[in-house]
């Protein structure tokens, strides 16, 4: 009988370090599931600031092709201006001659 009592107290004593083995591996795990979790919020944010950003440089980016479609337009204009501003000289180039070869 002695016997069968100290081999059922050594299974109780393999089964409570077996159980205390099983809490410890839950503990561990329970802290790297909350450290995971931090981590998931913390690229969550990560992610959140990004795409803020990301839309800003779009907005600039849209806002420069803006003012360059507009740059464009002005080059245009000057250049038509300047265009103009050449055939005027010339015209008054050719009737400063035309006065000049009449006097």
């Amino acid at each position: 009988i002695l016997t069968t009592v100290d081999a059922v107290h050594d299974r109780v004593a393999q089964v409570n370090s077996l159980a205390t083995r099983v809490n410890e591996d839950t503990n561990a795990t329970m802290r790297s599931m909350r450290a995971i979790k931090a981590s998931q919020e913390s690229v969550k944010e990560e992610i959140r600031e990004l795409t803020k950003t990301l839309k800003q440089l779009k907005e600039g980016t849209e806002r420069l092709e803006d003012e360059l479609h507009h740059s464009h337009g002005q080059i245009a204009n000057m250049q038509d201006q300047h265009q103009a501003t050449q055939r005027t000289v010339v015209e008054e180039n050719e009737a400063l001659r035309s006065v000049r070869a009449d006097l």
